[in-house]
């Protein structure tokens, strides 16, 4: 995923081999090496896209792939590349079929070549349009953080309204008195190092608070930028994969274009609607019991224990 994801993507690679006790502190002196080659893929798929752009080292690639029966929509992201040479004679603009492998941590495409384009095809070869926050209309909605100035520490948090998974809207006032760890996420993001990260990171950090001694006024919100598709059924049966039975101290819940554009730039979050799914960054926010900006955690490569000992520190925050 594009612009606001690149701190994102700085390390990814990194994070991926750690997972397998592969070194990411030195770069391979071999042609071709990758911290790849030592993973085994839980999941392959074998689809085709858009190349929008391809980073210096060939390592991540943007791509508009399509759609992805039963595991994805169509979307627009920035992916992770086994064998960078397999990208050479590839340019932006280019067509491309490749095979996208998936385990329990990370991603990575490989066996890219260059395809045929469609006479109809399936992926867009233009740009996409994002709709304007707030806008009068039905469609994804859109939201850039690049024209306004991000909130420093101490400062408020918008107030802002968001619809709750039982179906009630709800504002962020209402949670005053807690420490609040916010993400954005959107259901149908199914690539484990994006939003199912979030999720896991959640549910790690809330395990921690719930059985150690320590502050009992906190909460966890996890909030869905896709409000058309995530109704409150959805989010639901969603917050069950990673919350189960107990409802305690997790709310999951939806902002519209209007609560997302009130958000979106404060954090420095990104979002794009891009046929029927997102190019998206990813940012956690920690919240002090008045509602004001504790900690900012951008990306993914924060851990459990980070985010508990903030949200410690923001519970007893005066």
């Amino acid at each position: 995923m594009r612009n606001g994801m690149k701190e994102h993507w700085v390390g990814i690679v990194c994070a991926a081999a750690l997972a397998v006790a592969v070194g990411c502190s030195k770069k391979s002196d071999t042609a071709g090496a990758s911290p790849f080659d030592a993973m085994t893929a839980d999941k392959t798929f074998q689809t085709r896209g858009e190349v929008r752009e391809i980073s210096k080292e060939g390592r991540t690639a943007v791509i508009r792939h399509e759609e992805i029966p039963g595991y994805m929509p169509r979307m627009t992201m920035e992916l992770n590349v086994r064998n960078p040479g397999e990208l050479r004679d590839i340019r932006a603009g280019d067509t491309v079929d490749f095979r996208l492998n998936v385990n329990g941590q990370t991603h990575w495409i490989d066996e890219v070549r260059k395809g045929k384009a469609d006479t109809n095809p399936t992926v867009a070869t233009t740009n996409p349009v994002p709709a304007a926050i707030g806008a009068a209309t039905s469609a994804p909605v859109s939201a850039s953080a690049t024209a306004e100035a991000l909130l420093t520490v101490g400062a408020e948090f918008p107030d802002v309204q968001l619809m709750g998974e039982d179906g009630r809207p709800f504002r962020l006032s209402e949670l005053r008195g807690n420490a609040v760890a916010l993400t954005f996420v959107f259901t149908r993001c199914p690539l484990p190092d994006f939003c199912p990260r979030m999720g896991q990171q959640f549910k790690t950090a809330r395990r921690r608070m719930q059985q150690e001694t320590g502050p009992t006024n906190w909460m966890f919100l996890s909030v869905s930028f896709d409000a058309e598709y995530d109704q409150p059924e959805v989010l639901k049966k969603y917050a069950e994969g990673y919350r189960g039975d107990s409802l305690d101290r997790w709310k999951f819940c939806a902002a519209d274009a209007k609560a997302l554009g009130e958000m979106s730039g404060k954090v420095g979050l990104t979002v794009v609607a891009d046929g029927g799914g997102f190019s998206h960054n990813l940012r956690t926010v920690v919240l002090d019991p008045k509602g004001r900006l504790y900690q900012s955690f951008n990306g993914n490569l924060w851990t459990a224990t980070e985010l508990t000992e903030s949200m410690r520190r923001a519970a007893g925050a005066k």
